[in-house]
């Protein structure tokens, strides 16, 4: 991983709220980095439909502060934040939003069968 762990926090149709990791790679390693991420989750691009789990498509809202700490890339800084910002002038910016993918499973009417997470936290007890 290259890019910043933060907690992320997304809306995306029918999920109120997601919170998890957000994982970022250079534009080098970014296409195997998701290959592999399919691979755990199971995820064929190819079939999208047949796995356990679909992949989405989501806007994230990430902190200008947290990026700056967490990013050693400055190139990969660079381009989240857009090649006109001068990163170390943005950072009293509250948020940047990225592009990134949530793997879900869908409930196909088993909404009552699955345990719910106020807030989003499916690893809190």
């Amino acid at each position: 991983m290259v890019g910043p762990s933060e907690e992320v926090h997304t809306v995306h149709e029918s999920i109120a709220a997601l919170l998890g990791t957000l994982l970022m790679w250079s534009q080098t390693l970014a296409r195997r980095a998701i290959q592999r991420c399919d691979q755990i989750e199971g995820f064929d691009p190819e079939s999208p439909h047949d796995g356990l789990y679909r992949r989405a498509m989501v806007d994230v809202p990430v902190s200008v502060d947290g990026l700056m700490k967490m990013v050693k890339e400055k190139d990969l800084l660079k381009d989240i934040l857009g090649k006109s910002s001068d990163p170390s002038k943005d950072g009293d910016s509250a948020s940047v939003t990225v592009r990134a993918f949530v793997y879900h499973q869908p409930m196909d009417g088993r909404e009552k069968e699955v345990k719910h997470f106020p807030g989003g936290d499916w690893l809190s007890k």
